[in-house]
């Protein structure tokens, strides 16, 4: 299961449904169902680290700019076309915020250079990634666009991530990486965002409200590490996805046996495994076909030529990580 939410989850609804296989049997279900970690917080804890033969600190961007720079419509429409649901207004102030933030960018590039410092961005994957790579910051190689398969590899290779409240602030806290947020430096409306004020108060020192505040904490940015304070609402996210390593042995022992009984019944119901590959791929083409293949930096269509080579590479570390992290007594339990 990934994080003990996710446990809870189960059992409430055992109970609700009367689930007594479940529910008069709690250990039985503990011994198959056990909670470890999200895959991206494998991710954060193993694997991937900053690229070495570098002494430049590296400043990463979260994009979050889909209002002006949408990968399907042109702004004009979230202006023209506004739904019911939404405020009036809201879409104009979003488009605000978003400007301002790019501003922010560009002047902070400007001001500290290339010679001791890397800029990077991780486009929101709502945005038109193709877009970025037109600018002049891009094309002069000031800042780069990055194309990891997921978000926590980026990450994990910053020294500094900056960008707004999201739920991707714990996995920044659980890769120990420095943070700062410009929410309430560029006046965004919290509106629509109601778990924002519960992200931000927890979190105060990273809020910078000036632009000398902003300045002072980037040259200073390794004393901003993003910290989880107990009883937060990052806390409980933390610690319902990091993974436990006390339940390594058991994972994977389970493991070998869904192994094992694939070995035992190599033909199992459903479609054959080769067809399956097949129709997989028989879709990447058609996508292709349609004009849907994997672009530069599109995080939805991916080729298999290119993305097997780069999935190997950028988790293939973590798995090794993983294995490394598993005790000589775990070992024996594995095997035993």
């Amino acid at each position: 299961l990934w994080g003990g939410g996710v446990r809870e989850l189960i059992l409430k609804h055992a109970r609700e449904n009367r689930w007594s296989w479940v529910t008069d049997h709690p250990a039985e279900f503990d011994r198959k169902f056990v909670a470890v970690g999200h895959p991206r917080m494998d991710l954060a804890r193993y694997g991937i680290r900053k690229r070495e033969g570098s002494d430049k600190v590296r400043i990463g961007f979260i994009g979050l700019c889909p209002a002006i720079n949408h990968n399907r419509f042109a702004p004009i429409k979230a202006l023209l076309d506004v739904q019911e649901r939404v405020a009036p207004g809201e879409p104009k102030e979003e488009m605000y915020f978003e400007a301002k933030y790019f501003d922010l960018i560009t002047r902070l590039i400007q001001e500290l250079g290339t010679d001791h410092h890397t800029f990077s961005i991780r486009p929101y994957p709502l945005e038109n990634v193709a877009n970025y790579r037109e600018t002049n910051l891009v094309k002069s190689g000031r800042l780069a666009v990055d194309d990891s398969i997921e978000f926590t590899s980026w990450v994990k290779e910053q020294d500094l991530v900056i960008g707004a409240v999201s739920t991707t602030m714990y996995q920044i806290a659980a890769s120990g990486k420095s943070y700062i947020n410009v929410d309430q430096l560029l006046d965004r409306p919290m509106g629509p965002r109601c778990f924002a004020n519960e992200y931000l108060a927890a979190i105060p020192e990273h809020c910078p409200r000036t632009r000398e505040e902003f300045l002072h904490m980037v040259r200073n940015w390794s004393d901003y590490r993003l910290t989880v304070k107990p009883g937060t609402i990052l806390a409980r996210q933390v610690a319902d996805h990091l993974s436990s390593g006390d339940n390594a042995p058991e994972l994977f022992q389970m493991a070998r046996q869904i192994i094992g009984a694939a070995r035992e019944n190599p033909s199992p119901h459903g479609w054959p495994t080769g067809l399956a590959f097949r129709m997989n791929d028989l879709h990447c083409r058609y996508a292709v076909f349609r004009g849907e293949g994997r672009k530069p930096g599109n995080y939805s269509h991916f080729d298999r030529e290119t993305i097997l080579p780069k999935a190997a590479a950028e988790f293939g570390p973590v798995i090794e990580e993983v294995l490394a992290a598993v005790t000589a007594e775990q070992r024996g339990q594995l095997h035993g």
